[in-house]
């Protein structure tokens, strides 16, 4: 129980011996609280002619059974009544107790609804329904990763019983609390320990145990410490940590973000749904002190401030989530990868890791006889800027298609049509870059998208949004790009003293996309694989979209281009 609410409870012991089975001890807990009277109450006495409206005292009540199972390892359940379960400390708390055991109990036919945090190019929160309607194989999400938080359903044994959960279990069904209640409370201890998966969902990522969970927090906490005592604060040292609120939330006039305890203003910009993160760690340093420079207190500190949701119309913020919440983050620790999602973290299994990384290292590196990928040279592909130089892929562009006789695209937008905005959410009105560059030939079109890996998953995301939206304009509009790619050529060629670039006839070729990331050169000669370059949640998030891209018709190639920085 909270440490507050100890001396508000009032105690009482239970008789054991008017509960059936091996009951070791048990508590209950009274918890009363009066509330004030309500304000409307003085507004109508104000209008009342004899102010003499008045309205009892409302009164909340909750309540716990503690109950102690007999046995070699002793298993405590706390049985609320009264949304008592808010005056439980969360950290006694088994976190995947509710989880397991619905697990085993349900088959896929019973279940009612799955939540699940589905990991794409983008991190989702889910909720499916019914199953009476919802076909089972698409509970959830195809071609995506899904973790699996919460799952209900209706259970049959001598009767209906609904029962899901997470961490605690809901159970509800025609149950005598007096000679049921601990062969039930039994069955739950056996299930959980069996792990026994009657959904046939399997943990490719595992919740860690609570001691797993402090280790790992204070490792979060070390990463965050040595970020915030660089000087300056790069986006390299950033890069592996990723804030983006991870809770849905009414995007109707949205207006960017606000965090409590650093009053974050960076969104300016009704599209900025992320928060960037090395602006987030600059305010960071500048707010705490001296003191809380610990890992310790940095845990503590993201774990109570907020992310808010600012709206246009409104004064008023929205609570979202913790900043703990909104973290992504992977490690890895005595031999064990770990990945931080939503505030839970997981133990990716190995099983899983191996056929993923396997997968990603089975992706053909394009031919070079169409293209070869010059190195990104930090002396040559950089613009000047207010702040001095910096680096581009802009020019890195030219640069490689000038030296290959292709067409650049980057920057040349295309305005999209309404099915690829219905399929992306894309605003009306919106335009996207085809690709940064493009190859053709009367056997081949070839759509080749460049991006520069900064180390964490914000790039590789960039990269292939991109490169699925542009495959879903081809598809769907397809006379309307190859008409937007002729005037790219007419109007090349009209400046080019060069070369000159033939015209785009269609003719069915073979469709292909390059995916090229630009890393840096070391780094590429060290990892001899491609998945030794990418996090989890890249990787992932890669194998997802390849396979989406091969579902319309599109060859998918990977190559990482090594550059100097």
């Amino acid at each position: 129980m909270k440490d507050k609410y100890r001396k508000k409870v009032k105690k009482h012991y239970i008789r054991k011996h008017d509960i059936s089975g091996n009951i070791e001890k048990g508590l209950i807990y009274i918890y009363e609280e009066s509330l004030p009277s309500p304000e409307w109450v003085s507004y109508l006495n104000t209008l009342s002619e004899k102010k003499t409206i008045k309205v009892a005292n409302n009164q909340i009540s909750k309540a716990i059974l503690f109950l102690t199972i007999k046995g070699s390892t002793k298993n405590t359940f706390a049985i609320t009544f009264g949304n008592g379960s808010t005056l439980l400390d969360r950290e006694y708390i088994v976190s995947d107790f509710g989880l397991k055991v619905s697990k085993s109990l349900l088959n896929i036919e019973e279940i009612i609804s799955i939540d699940s945090t589905s990991i794409d190019r983008k991190i989702f929160n889910t909720k499916k329904q019914s199953i009476e309607f919802l076909m089972p194989e698409k509970l959830l999400e195809y071609g995506t990763q899904n973790v699996l938080k919460n799952v209900h359903g209706v259970f049959e044994l001598n009767g209906k019983f609904s029962i899901g959960g997470k961490d605690s279990i809901n159970f509800k069904g025609d149950i005598d609390l007096l000679s049921d209640l601990a062969n039930w409370l039994n069955q739950f201890v056996i299930l959980y320990t069996t792990g026994k998966n009657n959904l046939g969902i399997y943990d490719d990522l595992t919740i860690v145990s609570k001691a797993d969970r402090q280790i790992l927090d204070n490792k979060l906490g070390e990463k965050i410490l040595n970020i915030i005592n660089s000087d300056p604060i790069t986006g390299r040292q950033t890069s592996s940590i990723k804030i983006v609120p991870n809770e849905p939330f009414d995007l109707a006039d949205f207006n960017g973000f606000f965090i409590s305890g650093l009053g974050y203003k960076k969104s300016q910009v009704s599209s900025d749904f992320f928060i960037e993160s090395l602006h987030f760690f600059e305010r960071l340093k500048k707010q705490l002190k001296p003191g809380q420079r610990n890992s310790t207190d940095i845990i503590k500190k993201i774990k109570t401030d907020i992310i808010y949701k600012k709206s246009f119309d409104s004064a008023e913020l929205e609570p979202i989530c913790t900043i703990y919440k909104s973290i992504n983050f992977e490690i890895s620790l005595s031999g064990k990868r770990y990945v931080l999602i939503s505030g839970t973290w997981y133990e990716i299994d190995r099983e899983f890791y191996s056929k993923l990384q396997k997968d990603i290292d089975g992706i053909q590196t394009p031919d070079t006889k169409n293209i070869c990928f010059i190195p990104f040279d930090s002396k040559v592909h950089y613009r000047n800027t207010k702040k001095g130089k910096q680096l581009s892929e802009g020019k890195y562009n030219e640069d490689l298609a000038l030296k290959n006789g292709i067409l650049m695209l980057d920057r040349e937008d295309y305005r999209v049509d309404k099915e690829t905005m219905r399929k992306y959410g894309i605003k009306s009105q919106s335009s996207i870059e085809l690709c940064d560059a493009i190859y053709f030939d009367k056997h081949t079109l070839q759509f080749v998208h460049v991006k520069r890996h900064s180390g964490g998953a914000s790039g590789t995301s960039h990269l292939l949004t991109q490169a699925l939206v542009s495959a879903y304009a081809f598809i769907n509009d397809t006379s309307s790009v190859i008409d937007h790619i002729n005037s790219k050529i007419q109007a090349f060629n009209s400046k080019s003293t060069l070369f000159n670039l033939p015209k785009l006839k269609y003719e069915n070729q073979k469709k292909e996309v390059v995916l090229a990331i630009i890393d840096n050169e070391t780094n590429i000669k060290k990892a001899k694989k491609n998945s030794s370059l990418l996090s989890l949640l890249e990787m992932i998030s890669l194998r997802a979209s390849i396979k989406n891209l091969e579902h319309l018709g599109f060859k998918c190639y990977l190559t990482f281009i090594p550059g100097d920085q």
